[in-house]
């Protein structure tokens, strides 16, 4: 009996080795692995002509939902995922339009059945407690709802909580959760947006006072300390409620060394940065469209991040792919709404032109740090992250010679801006696979609506 697909004459990467020849997909999994003349007849047969074959991007950081509605943001969002080679995102519950102060029992299904119906990738829920029920309720989520990771806002108080559509919590409540976390002995994780916000509302009083506006302005009023700090006071109180801790898109030299402090007395720390804390800086020409929390810095960040994936401190990437318009950026730096889009899109072609070839890191690297180690930390390895024997065929065929110019013509994303404009990246998907199903040929989506599931997240590897 022929398996569904077969893909041949790859050149197959896994986190720890590369290697010649093809994998057989049958009933949405990878069924074998091996030289193209041991694999199984086939339905469809796809020749990779030599091009790099990796599991599909996980990107662990999204949030649809913020600027227009959820469906709408699944739906237009997800397609830009697959051309840009990202399989599976974990989406965020408790932001903007799916703030809720009430249980999450009460709106999860609801979520599950939009993302079911618009989404052609799949995709695991992260959740957003900021109230004591919500806190209490956190051991069921785990066990009813497969979620993993539990986000604090803990860089947003007051107002700048009630703008971007969050609930804010204080160092009790912040506890409360972290506790219930470290109860679970290793089954859950607490995530934390870092940053003292306190000392953020001294700044911007300043310098509104003072007149001041621009992007390195932002910078100024949220300097990479900030970010330190906050993340070495939730270290330590994750430290004492033994709840692994996972700091959110890393955007500073001061919070790489946090990390790795934390990692060095054998905390379970991890981080996670940003593309465009990887080779964007305040100083570049982007205006508002740059305004981000954390805010861009400085060059010597950029570096210290690289350094950080290569060292192993940054454990992986995600994008804090937040979707807006330039309505959004319009003002001043103080009234832009803060978030950049498309960054799941580029996250694979920035990877290879300014990772893998300059030299930065290897295409082993590239899949560890965007797939197999994401996966294997959410919870939902190895159904995903790699290309293994059982494992989901969410899959990808990368043509290192094809190049496009980054404009919103070129890019499938919703979004009418990118600070990536005019950028010449190499290292784009030929060929998306999701769960078996060819989603992206050719710069085409070439499936209908509603392909994607949720995953649910088991328990998370550290090592």
């Amino acid at each position: 009996m022929p398996v569904d697909c077969v893909i041949k004459n790859a050149k197959i990467v896994r986190a720890d080795c590369t290697l010649s020849g093809g994998v057989a997909v049958d009933n949405g999994v990878i069924v074998a692995i091996g030289k193209d003349h041991n694999l199984p007849q086939a339905e469809k047969v796809i020749d990779a002509k030599g091009k790099y074959l990796i599991p599909g991007l996980l990107d662990p950081h999204v949030h649809w939902g913020v600027k227009k509605d959820y469906d709408h943001e699944v739906r237009t969002e997800t397609r830009a995922c697959a051309h840009g080679g990202v399989t599976t995102v974990m989406n965020l519950l408790g932001h903007a339009k799916t703030y809720t102060e009430a249980s999450y029992f009460d709106t999860y299904d609801k979520w599950k059945e939009l993302t079911e119906k618009e989404s052609v990738i799949d995709t695991v829920f992260s959740i957003h407690p900021h109230t004591s029920q919500h806190m209490k309720e956190i051991p069921r989520y785990v066990r009813e709802l497969g979620v993993s990771c539990f986000k604090f806002f803990y860089g947003y108080k007051g107002e700048q909580a009630r703008i971007i559509g969050v609930g804010s919590v204080d160092d009790g409540r912040l506890y409360e959760g972290f506790k219930a976390i470290g109860d679970l002995g290793g089954l859950a994780i607490a995530q934390a947006h870092c940053e003292d916000v306190e000392v953020f509302y001294w700044f911007e009083e300043k310098y509104l006072a003072e007149g001041r506006d621009g992007l390195e302005t932002w910078t100024e009023a949220r300097p990479g300390w900030l970010e330190g700090i906050d993340a070495a006071h939730l270290l330590y109180i994750a430290k004492v409620t033994n709840a692994p801790f996972y700091v959110v898109h890393v955007s500073s030299k001061e919070t790489v060394d946090v990390i790795e402090a934390a990692k060095k007395s054998g905390q379970i720390a991890i981080g996670e940065s940003c593309p465009h804390y990887l080779e964007v800086t305040c100083k570049d020409p982007i205006g508002n469209f740059g305004k981000v929390n954390p805010a861009l810095k400085y060059k010597e960040d950029n570096e210290r991040i690289w350094r950080g994936i290569q060292e192993g401190t940054i454990d992986f990437l995600g994008t804090d792919n937040v979707p807006c318009w330039r309505q959004h950026k319009q003002g001043n730096i103080w009234k832009a709404h803060p978030g950049i889009p498309d960054g799941s899109e580029t996250l694979l072609p920035i990877l290879v032109t300014r990772g893998v070839l300059q030299k930065r890191i290897t295409m082993e690297k590239l899949v560890d740090i965007c797939s197999t180690k994401t996966a294997k930390t959410i919870g939902v390895y190895p159904q995903k992250g790699t290309i293994d024997v059982g494992s989901d065929a969410d899959l990808v065929i990368v043509d290192m010679d094809k190049e496009i110019e980054v404009s919103n013509d070129t890019l499938m994303t919703d979004t009418d801006f990118t600070i990536y404009e005019g950028w010449k990246l190499r290292g784009w998907p030929s060929m998306t696979m999701v769960g078996g199903k060819v989603v992206l040929e050719d710069d085409q989506i070439v499936v209908d609506k509603g392909i994607g599931k949720i995953v649910k997240a088991g328990r998370p590897i550290f090592k």
